[in-house]
């Protein structure tokens, strides 16, 4: 009986991983003042045509500076549109990044990067709050991954 409940639970556990996964990659220290970048990194095995994605950050700890493409999106030179929205004062940061084709990519690579700068001293906690990923098929959303820390001293 114990390995009769070992296969479903395994393919309940396949079944549950999710068609779009995110990462944050960022260092886990830095200097009050130093610019860093946060990566958003997906990997999906559906083929995505797009992907909106919005960070939330303290602002009194972290000013947003810039927002640009990945590679991902761009992985076989196909043009993209971007929208960036940097709101400094609400702690919200968004990249909205679309492919000027019906074909998607898949595989893994870094979607956006986010530039700060270290305002002060203390823990900052970066958060995906919402990304919603754009395909020719219904694409559940992402699990989104844990806040990102980072050490400023």
């Amino acid at each position: 009986p114990v390995a009769a409940a070992a296969v479903p639970a395994d393919t309940a556990a396949e079944s549950a991983a999710p068609a779009v996964a995110l990462q944050l990659q960022m260092p886990d220290q830095v200097k009050v003042g130093e610019v860093f970048a946060v990566l958003v990194n997906v990997k999906s095995g559906l083929p995505l045509r797009g992907l909106p994605v919005q960070l939330e950050f303290p602002p009194q700890l972290l000013q947003v500076m810039d927002a640009e493409d990945g590679a991902f999106l761009r992985q076989d030179g196909v043009a993209l549109s971007k929208t960036r929205t940097l709101e400094q004062a609400l702690g919200h940061a968004s990249m909205a990044l679309l492919r000027h084709s019906a074909d998607g990519v898949q595989g893994s690579g870094t979607v956006a990067a986010f530039r700060f700068r270290a305002l002060a001293a203390g823990q900052a906690g970066i958060s995906v709050v919402s990304a919603r990923p754009v395909a020719s098929v219904t694409v559940p959303p992402p699990a989104l991954p844990p806040t990102g820390k980072v050490a400023i001293q």
